[in-house]
């Protein structure tokens, strides 16, 4: 009976295995950067915002055929919803250190990086005299813009979906 249960807990013991948890602090420090960043300047863009709604008609001067007020409220609406999204999905992950939810928060990260950048694009687009530019050709980069911040929103969207 002893060799029977001896021989049982060494051929348990052969099957059994351990890990250790390995964590990228590297890329939580980016997240956290860039969501510090991407509300840093999401502050900045609803001044803009405020701004423009008060002096439409010296930016009708600039272009006349920009709704920028809607639009630009949809666009502060879309950051706001991946920065939200993002933040879910840091909570949700923070203590998962799998390689999918690092390389997933990587680009994710990557994503904001490119929100912000659309952003700052798009302040610069709307200041008078940065580029000169035709309504058409000004209407067409800020759409354009707005397209990408789309995309990068509609994929932290997807991400988000099963955390929510």
């Amino acid at each position: 009976m002893k060799k029977i249960f001896i021989f049982l807990i060494l051929t348990t013991s052969l099957f059994s295995s351990a890990q250790m948890a390995v964590t990228d602090v590297g890329v939580s420090m980016s997240m956290t950067e860039q969501i510090a960043k991407s509300t840093a300047q999401l502050a900045q863009l609803e001044k803009n915002y405020e701004l423009m709604k008060k002096s439409v008609d010296k930016l009708e001067k600039i272009n006349n055929a920009i709704n920028g007020v809607f639009d630009m409220k949809e666009i502060i609406e879309l950051q706001k919803e991946a920065i939200e999204n993002v933040k879910l999905i840091n909570e949700k992950t923070a203590h998962s250190n799998s390689k999918y939810n690092q390389e997933s928060k990587k680009n994710l990260t990557k994503g904001l990086e490119d929100i912000n950048k659309s952003i700052q694009r798009i302040i610069n687009l709307l200041k008078t005299g940065y580029f000169s530019m035709s309504d058409k050709e000004r209407i067409d980069a800020l759409n354009q813009e707005k397209d990408k911040i789309f995309l990068q929103t509609f994929t932290t969207r997807v991400k988000a979906i099963k955390y929510k």
